[in-house]
Parts: C-alpha cells; structure tokens; sequence
C-alpha cells in the first residue's frame, strides 16, 4: 500500500532527493522518512508528509492500511480527489489534507471513522455539499473545511457531533439558514461560517454553546436581530458579525461579555444608540461599529477602556461630542469616527493617546474649535484628516513634529493663516490636502522636501505669488490641484517634469505664459484644467501625446491659433469634456471632432471660429452638450 501511495506521488526535490527518497526495499518501511509503526504489530500507524513540496494524487491503496492513527499531507501541491476507501481507516485519530489543490466532493465514507478526532480539509478546491454522514462521528471534535467551493446547506444533523469544538466553514458557497440544531454542540468552541451566502436569522440558541470563544458569521446574508443570549457566552472572546443585514439595535445583553477582546458589528443595518453599559467590556481591545444606522451620543463609559487599540464607528448618525476624557485611552491606535454629527470641539486630552496611528475625525460638519495645542506628541501619528468640518485656526507649529505623518487632510473647514516652513520636516507624507479653506501666503518652498508626495491639493484658499521651483522635485506627485487661489507667474517649466500626473488642475489663477510643446511629457494626465487664467499663445501639438486624457479644458484665457484636425484626432479617447471656449481661437471647427465619439460635452463659445458645425458630430452619440455660440 505505501509504494502503491508512493508511486501516485511525485516529489519536486531541494537538492536532497527528497522524503520519498529513501522509501526503497533496502530500508525496513518502519524506517522510511514520514512514516511510524506500532511498536509491537509493525503496522503503519503515521503518515506525516506536511510540507514536503509533494505532488500527485493520493493512493486508494491508503485505505489497506488499516492500522492507520494519523494522515497528515497538509500543505503540499497534492490534486485530484479525497479517495473514499480512506474511510477504511477505521483507527484514524486525525486526517489532514489541509492546504493543497484537491477537488472532487467529500466522501460520504469518512462518516465511517469511527474513531476520529480531527477532519481538516480547509484550503483546497473541494465542491459538493457537506455529507450528513460526517456529523455522525460522535468522537469529531475538530472539522475544517474552510475555504474551498462547497454549497448547499449546513444539514441539522450536525447536532449529532455532540463532542465538537471547532467547526470551520468558512470562504465557502453555503447557503439557506445556520441550524439552530448547533446550539445543542455544548463543547463547541469555535464557529467560523464567514464569508458565505448564510441567510434568515442567527439563531438564539447559539447563546447554549456555553464555551464558545469565537463566532465568526461576517460577510453574509444574516438579517433580524442580534440575539440577546449571545450575553450569556462568557467565554467569548471575539464575536464578528459585520457585513451582514442585521437591523436591530445592539442587545445591552453583549455588554455582559467580559472575556471580548474583539467586538466587530459594522457594515449592518443597526439602530439606536451604542450601549451605556459598552465600558463594562474591560477586555475590549477592538471595537468596530462603523457602516450601520446609529444615533445617540458616544457614551461616557466608552473611555473606561482602556485596553482599546481600534475604535471606529465612522458613517453613522452619531451626535454629541467626543468624550473630555478620551486621553484615557492611552491604548488607541485607530479612532475613526468620520462622517457623524459629532459637534464640540476636539478634546485637548487627545494628545494623551501617543500611541495614535490613525485619526480620522472629517466629515462631521459642526465639529468646531481648533487642532490641541500639543498634538506634536503623538510622534507614531500615520493618519490625520478633520476636513469637511467647521473646524478654524492655523495649524499648529507642533503638529511639523509629527515626522512619522503619510496623510494629512485639512481640507473643507476653515482653516486659516500661513502654510509655514515646517511643513518640510512631514518627509514621509503621501497625501497633503488643504482645499477649500482660507490659507493665505506663499507656498513654502519646503514643500520640495515631501518627495514621497503623491497628492497636493491646495485648491480654494487665498494662496499668492509664484508656485516655487521647488515643486518640480515631487517626481512621484501623481495629483496636483491649485485652483482658486491668486497664484501668478509661469508654472509650466515648474511641473513638465512630473511625469506620474494623472490629474492637473490650475483654473481660476493669474498664470501666465504659454503652453509649451513639452506638456507631452505628462503622458499620464487623465485631467488637464488650466481654464480661467491668463495663457496666451496657441493650442500646443504636444497635446497630442495625452491620449489618456478624460478632461481638457483651456477656457477662458487668451489663446489663439486654430484648433487642429490632428489633435482632434489624437484625442478621440476623451470622454467627458472639451472646453476651448473664451479664448481668440480662429479657423473651422476640425472634422476631426467627430472622431472624439465619446466625448459628453464640447464647448467652443465666444471664440472668433468661422464656417459650419462639420457633420461627423452625429457620431458623437454621447454628446449631450454642444456650445458654439458666439463665434462667426
């Protein structure tokens, strides 16, 4: 049987010839690498090949080793399907295929092994439905079948493995109602069903299993309530029901849960307020009520936990203010409650919670005050944006100490005063965003320093003078907005080399200048928004190399020149806008806009252009809006 399973296998060696090299007659089959006997019988009683780099298929002739105790072949490349004469194995303690490329169904015939004790199948490509057969193995106390394609139901006979703790089915295709037959499973101690199509509701009498440490049912169908006995799980230590259609409010029962590290229920339909009791949860290290319908305050009791490290309940219809004692969460590392009705100001206690990696606060549009003096203590700060708030004041001189800082955005809040020199020591920053405020000054030439900048956004403020040289050391900067400022001067030479732009935009300044033939270099450009300013000269061929482009808009300015048949016809992938109008362009409008057969509006007006509107139009059938009024 053991060379008949050798030769159904092939084995990749490093160099070593491999564990199946040494299984020749030469050698007593007791001594051959991977395998133990029975000191007395000498019948094979282990197969222990895991991670052997092994291929091939498995033997049937395994199913003559009667004597066997442990199949372990995880993590292998093993394919082909589970031989049902395993299921002759009567003494069989363990059997695991974990971690391989099997397919095929389960065999009804493992339902056989009497004896067995740990089934793990996770992780191959196994499809079919789970065969009620195995939950009638009474001595089952470990049953994997995660992450492969089974469907159909979770059969009500699983209440039969009365000895089961561990049952894993995750990253399947089940689907149809989780049995309330699993609440009679009192030894069962962890549940994974996530990432299926389970529907109907959890059952109450999940709350019997008295030991469970883990229920894991996120990323399905599950709707109704969440059932108020699962307050009676004391052992439980993490409980995930996020990303289902759960629309009940969240039972003050789970607030009894005093062994919960892990608390996950966003991405639901839940309502009411969070709680008051939730500080009764001291374990609590990650709490995660984003995506639902909340309401209500953030409860007092909140900061009593003092061992969280995540908090998010972001995109919620959350009121109040933050707590003045959330400094006493000198754990957090996340607190991410945007897009709320949070209103107050930001707590001058939240420089106390130095472990901050992420602070995400925008989107409630009545949070006020200014940015906590002080905040340059939090020096592992990843994260900060309280943008799209009523927020004021100027940025803190201390907030320049936070080096470790990626993304800071301010932007949609009213902010003011200068964006100062310091802003140079943020290195590591990939995102800048102070749109939509009231900056007024010079843009440091510091700014040059951030050369991991991916983002700059400085758009609607009243920024003056030249954009410094400075900015054409950003070789990574793939976004660039400036509009709406009372910037001046050339900028053309500053920003032809950044090469990774995908979106420009300048209007509504005072530059100056031509657009020089070298635009083609920014090849990337999806955007390109100059309009409002005061360019001259012509329509540039270098135009022609960005064919990515989704915008085009050059009005208003003092270009002139004709437009191009060529250019037209370079650009024919523009799909959204084309927007030459209030320039002094002359000439007919090209044929070749009739090539652009994706565009949605065009906009020549208020040119000096002459002749017809040429025909090949009427093949631009996404064409909903056509000005070319004010012309000749």
């Amino acid at each position: 049987a053991l060379k008949a399973f050798k030769s159904s296998l092939i084995h990749h060696p490093n160099g070593n010839g491999g564990p199946l090299a040494g299984w020749d007659d030469s050698i007593h089959y007791c001594n051959w690498t991977g395998i133990t006997c029975g000191p007395s019988s000498g019948q094979v009683t282990e197969i222990i090949l895991s991670e052997e780099q092994l291929e091939g298929t498995i033997s049937p002739f395994l199913g003559n080793l009667t004597g066997l105790q442990v199949i372990d072949l995880s993590l292998n490349s093993l394919s082909g399907s589970i031989p049902p004469e395993i299921g002759l194995c009567s003494q069989l303690l363990l059997l695991s295929f974990y971690g391989n490329s099997l397919t095929g169904s389960i065999p009804s015939e493992l339902g056989s092994l009497r004896n067995v004790q740990q089934i793990v199948l996770g992780d191959n490509f196994l499809t079919g439905s789970i065969p009620n057969e195995i939950f009638n193995i009474t001595s089952l106390l470990g049953l994997g079948l995660d992450f492969n394609n089974l469907s159909g139901t979770i059969s009500p006979h699983i209440r039969t493995s009365v000895n089961l703790q561990i049952f894993l089915a995750n990253g399947n295709s089940l689907e149809g109602q989780i049995p309330a037959e699993i609440g009679k499973l009192s030894s069962l101690e962890y549940l994974h069903l996530f990432d299926n199509q389970l529907s109907g509701q959890i059952p109450r009498e999940l709350g019997s299993c008295a030991n469970l440490i883990s229920l894991a049912l996120y990323n399905n169908e599950l709707t109704g309530p969440i059932p108020a006995e699962l307050g009676g799980l004391a052992s439980l230590d993490k409980l995930r029901l996020y990303m289902n259609k759960l629309n009940s409010t969240i039972p003050s029962e789970l607030t009894n849960l005093r062994s919960l590290t892990s608390l996950v229920l966003s991405k639901n339909e839940l309502t009411g307020a969070i709680p008051s009791e939730i500080g009764s949860l001291k374990s609590l290290t990650y709490l995660a009520l984003h995506e639902n319908k909340l309401t209500g305050n953030i409860p007092s009791s909140l900061t009593k936990l003092v061992n969280l490290t995540y908090l998010s309940f972001s995109i919620n219809s959350i009121s109040g203010s933050v707590p003045e004692d959330v400094g006493s969460l000198y754990n957090l590392k996340n607190l991410i409650v945007h897009t709320n009705l949070l209103e107050g100001v930001i707590p001058s206690t939240i420089v106390n919670c130095t472990e901050l990696v992420q602070l995400d606060l925008s989107e409630n549009r009545r949070l006020s005050g200014k940015i906590p003096q002080g905040i340059g203590k939090l020096g592992k700060l990843k994260f900060l944006s309280l943008g799209n708030s009523s927020m004021s004041g100027e940025i803190p001189e201390d907030l320049y100490n936070c080096s470790s800082l990626e993304t800071l955005s301010l932007g949609r809040a009213n902010f003011s005063g200068r964006l100062n020199s310091g802003v140079g020591k943020l290195v590591n920053l990939s995102i800048l965003h102070l749109h939509g405020n009231h900056f007024v000054g010079l843009i440091p030439r510091e700014v040059g320093n951030l050369s991991r900048l991916l983002s700059l956004m400085l758009g609607q403020n009243n920024f003056t003078g030249q954009v410094p040289r400075e900015l054409s050391k950003l070789s990574s900067l793939q976004e660039l907005s400036l509009l709406h400022n009372n910037f001046e001067g050339p900028i053309f030479e500053i920003i032809v080399g950044l090469k990774q732009l995908t979106i420009l935009e300048l209007p509504q300044n005072r530059f100056t200048g031509a657009i020089p033939d070298d635009i083609s270099k920014l090849e990337m450009l999806t955007t390109l928004d100059l309009h409002s300013n005061m360019l001259n000269g012509s329509i540039p061929e270098g135009l022609k190399s960005l064919i990515r482009l989704k915008i085009l808009d050059l009005s208003q300015n003092y270009l002139t020149g004709s437009i191009s048949g060529s250019l037209m016809a370079s650009l024919r992938n523009t799909q959204i806008l084309l927007d030459f109008s209030y320039n002094f362009l002359e000439g007919s409008i090209p044929e070749e806009l009739g090539q652009m057969e994706m565009l949605q509006a065009v906009d020549l007006s208020n040119n000096n252009l002459s002749g017809s509107i040429p025909k090949t139009l009427e093949k631009c059938k996404n064409l909903f809006f056509l000005d070319v009024s004010g012309n000749h």
